[in-house]
Parts: C-alpha cells; sequence; structure tokens
C-alpha cells in the first residue's frame, strides 16, 4: 500500500529539508533575501548575486509595483521575505507577546536521530526491537500511516538520541546539500530531503 507514508507529515523531516532548500538556495543565489523568496517563488526570474557586498539596490527592482512589472514578483513573492521577518521578530520576543509558557511535566527539551532500517520490516515491529513505547513511536513517526504494513529497507524512522548527536546533525544536513535525500509521499512522489540526525523540542504525552 503506497498510502503508509507520506513524510511531509514529519515536521523533523521537512524541518531539515526545509533548511536544506534554504541553504541551497542561498548557494545559488547568493542572498538570503532572495533565498527566503525563492523557497515560495521558487528560482525563476530571480537574479544570482556574486560577491560579499551586494546591495539592496541589486534587487530593488524585483518589490516595484509601478514601472517594470514584467522584472517584479508577484504580491505573493513580493510579501514572503516581510512575513518571514515578521514571524522571525514575533518568534523573538514571544515573551514579550505571549508571556512565559506554562510549566508542564509532560514538556522537555527532546533530542532525537534518524536511525535507517537495516531490513524491510513495520513500524510495530522496530518498535518493539527497539524497546519503544508505541506512543512515543507514533509521535515520533508521524510519517508513518500504517504501523502494520512493512517499511522499505533504508527507510529513516525517528527514535530518541542524545544531546551529542547536535553536532553531527549540523555536519550531516550540510554537507552534500545537492545529494540529499528525497520526502516520500504517498503517491510516489518525492521532494528535497532531509539528513540523519536532528534536535528539536517534544510535547510528549504518555
Amino acid at each position: 500500500d503506497a498510502n503508509q507514508i507520506d513524510e511531509r507529515l514529519s515536521p523533523l523531516k521537512s524541518t531539515i529539508a526545509a533548511a536544506k532548500m534554504l541553504h541551497w538556495n542561498h548557494r545559488y543565489l547568493g542572498s538570503w533575501v532572495l533565498s527566503v523568496i525563492a523557497y515560495n517563488h521558487g528560482l525563476k526570474n530571480l537574479p544570482r548575486l556574486k560577491g560579499k557586498n551586494v546591495g539592496f539596490s541589486k534587487i530593488s527592482h524585483l518589490f516595484e509595483t509601478q514601472g517594470r512589472k514584467k522584472m517584479s514578483l508577484g504580491w505573493a513573492s513580493r510579501s514572503y521575505y516581510s512575513e518571514f521577518l515578521a514571524v522571525l521578530y514575533a518568534e523573538s520576543y514571544r515573551k514579550v507577546f505571549f508571556g512565559e509558557i506554562p510549566a508542564s511535566s509532560s514538556s522537555r527539551v527532546r533530542s532525537i536521530m534518524f536511525d535507517h532500517l537495516t531490513k524491510s520490516q513495520s513500524g510495530l515491529s522496530y518498535a518493539l526491537e527497539k524497546s519503544l513505547s508505541l506512543s512515543e513511536f507514533r509521535f515520533l513517526n508521524s510519517d508513518i500511516q500504517n504501523i502494520h504494513k512493512p517499511l522499505p529497507r533504508g527507510f529513516a524512522v525517528v527514535i530518541p538520541g542524545n544531546l551529542e548527536n547536535l553536532h553531527d546533525f549540523v555536519k550531516l544536513t550540510f554537507k552534500k546539500v545537492g545529494a540529499s535525500s528525497e520526502l516520500k509521499t504517498g503517491n510516489g512522489k518525492k521532494k528535497k530531503g532531509y539528513s540523519q540526525i536532528s534536535h528539536c523540542k517534544e510535547q510528549h504525552r504518555t
């Protein structure tokens, strides 16, 4: 059943895929502003900038609402970077806007890692093999729709890790951006992918 896996439903894998795409966009376009815009707009009609000291004047025409409209971006693409900055600002000052998040015994910082299956097996048999509770396995692997169906050999499964994995995650995620894995979907389509190890804040209920 091809619909048993949809890696777009995994916040962990999707986050790494997004980070890789932004990193690749930056290497190709030469600007973080353009790399964020390209995340929404794509690379089409965006200039490739060279050099470290490139001023905004080189890309200001993209944001024009009058004049050279054929060279400018649409409303959604023009607004995307501003929206990104707004989210970044809100996150940076979250305590000012939203106050302290109430402490909870079920909320804790967790470190996780990806383990690649060495054989085809179901999520259920893997969880039992690794002595993971099914609730924890389902929480960490939301992309696995049916834990009773066999998963392909080499599939990345999320399991609890340790804080030492974080350094390896950064190295592995950005070592070979062009040779990244892909996100698998139920209809067989693929999207640019994820790396080996990640670090997350887990809101886990047992």
